[in-house]
């Protein structure tokens, strides 16, 4: 079991007794709220990440400010070489900073201000050669630059007399480190992020715009391929956020960090689990439905397909949709959440069915207006 230093423990036991646990979590269950003052979430930084010489950083967030780190893999020594990948905002826009340990970074910038006080989905990658940042599912800005990612620590003192910091390897939510200012080897000491924070993950690999514009509107499960790290921060109390991949990424709050419900647009319930056979994923967002339903399919195979709706007797209700189905790219319908004479369903559970030459999955759906 990973030990939490005493210090650091009391000051994230004073987070949770000075905020107590949140009230009723929301349709997305629970998020964090930062400060933009001192308030972060911590670990040492977790092994897997450094294996990632491709990368998908991606959030939900709600700025009550245009700038600040929401997340940093920091190596140590990274302020003194430019080490790790950093993902924030800069005047309102996304950015992701590349270290290259050559005595900098590459940055990338996006081209569009977010407006404060509403939720955006932001995201960054590194494939190996090019970074790219999105918000709201859309590409936002491309950088072309082959050079990988330095993860390696400087040792703790290097040249002689320059302390490298944060000491040991840190991984900040919301929070940043370049020096040691006298708050402690391993306390961020600038670029504070103010607002709410929700569905922090790591991959270990660059996904698709497909891919994020999917998952941005689900919680997973956290056995997705590439995932290494994954923050629901559903827990509404107490002072860690647990990783649902790897327990070394679990985090700690400290004061400034508060649990929240969550108003995200995300589905903490309509995942589905893939299907161990055909490989595809139906999943249903949002469920329960209380008007329409968008039907989310994450397919293996190319060929013809058709969604159908049943109620629990069996008898097809409904098909919102047919057509074709291509292997790996996402595919997203809507459901109006009728039957086929347009008559609005009553309250109930139906089975959403998805039929191909391949596959055949079913999810369930509650309809509760």
């Amino acid at each position: 079991m990973k030990r939490v230093p005493p210090l650091l423990a009391f000051l994230a036991f004073a987070a949770c007794w000075l905020h107590p646990a949140a009230s009723r979590a929301g349709d997305a269950g629970y998020a964090i709220q930062l400060d933009g003052i001192h308030g972060y979430l911590g670990c040492d930084l977790p092994g897997a990440i450094r294996d990632c010489g491709s990368i998908t950083l991606s959030a939900w967030i709600l700025p009550a400010g245009p700038a600040g780190e929401l997340t940093s893999p920091e190596p140590r020594g990274q302020a003194a070489v430019g080490l790790g990948f950093h993902f924030g905002l800069s005047a309102g826009k996304i950015f992701c900073a590349k270290g290259t340990g050559a005595g900098g970074y590459v940055v990338l910038v996006g081209a569009t201000s977010m407006a404060v006080g509403a939720w955006h989905h932001v995201a960054a990658t590194f494939d190996g050669t090019v970074m790219r940042v999105y918000l709201d599912g859309l590409l936002d800005g491309v950088r072309s630059d082959a050079s990988p990612i330095d993860w390696a620590d400087l040792p703790e003192v290097f040249p002689p007399g320059q302390s490298n910091y944060p000491s040991p390897a840190q991984l900040f939510i919301g929070a940043d480190k370049h020096n040691d200012l006298g708050g402690g080897a391993t306390i961020p000491d600038f670029a504070f992020y103010e607002g709410d924070i929700d569905e922090v993950q790591i991959w270990n690999r660059a996904l698709s715009q497909d891919e994020i514009d999917l998952y941005r509107r689900i919680s997973l499960t956290g056995t997705e391929p590439g995932l290494v790290d994954y923050w629901k921060f559903d827990e509404g109390s107490g002072f860690i956020a647990t990783d649902q991949v790897a327990a070394a990424g679990d985090l700690a709050l400290y004061p400034g960090a508060t649990w929240i419900p969550s108003t995200a647009p995300v589905n903490v319930t309509g995942v589905g689990p893939l299907d161990a056979r055909s490989g595809s994923r139906l999943t249903a967002y949002p469920n329960p439905a209380r008007a329409g339903t968008k039907i989310l399919l994450e397919c293996s195979a190319t060929g013809t397909a058709n969604f159908s709706v049943f109620d629990l007797s069996g008898r097809q209700i409904a098909r919102p949709w047919e057509g074709r189905v291509t292997a790996g790219r996402p595919l997203e319908i809507s459901w109006d959440g009728r039957d086929q004479a347009g008559r609005r369903l009553p309250n109930g559970v139906y089975l959403v069915r998805f039929d191909s030459q391949g596959a055949r999955l079913t999810t369930r759906i509650m309809i509760l207006r």
